[in-house]
């Protein structure tokens, strides 16, 4: 439920352009539901609202037809290798959690590069992010992550520069600072 995948499907729906869903969870049948039917026109994600998309229980899916393709791929669950090799080739990591922790996500892709684009409310991914710096924090709707993922993939030199802040405030992120960053708040 707080991942909100669903907002990241809607939004490959409003581009129109090849997305990668990386893991698993107990709403993928819900997602790639919704991926069928934004697909086929039974429901607009220009117009979806959040109880619609992700504000729900997931239930009740409908189930998708085999041979269904669309341009959101599901991946599932993958190798370290695999995973490290996909943020790679992403033109940005799209990590869309309501109210997340830590935000591991937003660590992996900027370790490899990668400018991030993440939500408002999305706690610690919003904290790890800086704005315009090494990712983009929009507000939590289909429209916003599709225009903040459309910028970036029409604008590679901002993409590239974000990603090589990324790759500073990653390497930043140690347990060394963390180790120093608690005895400084002891003291």
């Amino acid at each position: 439920f707080p991942k909100r995948t669903e907002l990241v499907v809607a939004a490959a729906h409003l581009l129109d352009r090849p997305f990668l869903l990386v893991g698993t969870g107990g709403r993928e049948a819900w997602a790639r539901s919704l991926d069928h039917r934004f697909t086929t026109g039974d429901l607009d994600p220009a117009t979806a609202d959040d109880e619609t998309l992700w504000c729900n229980t997931g239930q009740g899916a409908a189930p998708v037809p085999d041979g269904f393709a669309s341009t959101v791929h599901f991946a599932g669950r993958l190798t370290d290798h695999d995973l490290a090799r996909a943020y790679r080739e992403a033109p940005c990591v799209v990590a869309p959690a309501y109210d997340e922790d830590y935000g591991l996500t937003a660590v992996e892709a900027m370790a490899q590069g990668r400018p991030v684009v993440v939500c408002r409310d999305g706690g610690g991914l919003a904290e790890l992010v800086d704005h315009e710096r090494t990712g983009l924090i929009v507000d939590p709707t289909p429209r916003a992550l599709a225009e903040a993922v459309d910028r970036l993939c029409s604008d590679p030199d901002l993409a590239a520069e974000l990603g090589r802040n990324g790759r500073i405030r990653a390497s930043e992120l140690t347990w060394a600072a963390a180790d120093q960053e608690l005895r400084t708040a002891v003291a």
